[in-house]
């Protein structure tokens, strides 16, 4: 399945006038891009081993772990 068959993954940027997606929705289709990614061989690792790294990354540009 491709980016462009589920409507919450757009790779188009709005046009003018209309709204910009916030932070989340940019987070959310990030992470599912990644995992699709991984479900398709394209990248190594598992889901629960990307989400892991993304949140510990997180945390560390935040100061915290």
């Amino acid at each position: 399945m491709s980016d462009t068959t589920d409507p919450t993954v757009s790779a188009e940027l709005p046009g003018p006038g209309e709204p910009r997606p916030d932070d989340f929705q940019i987070a959310v289709q990030a992470a599912t891009r990644a995992i699709r990614a991984i479900n398709a061989g394209e990248r190594s690792g598992d889901g629960a081993e990307f989400i892991t790294h993304l949140l510990a990354t997180v945390a560390a540009n935040l100061g915290s772990s």
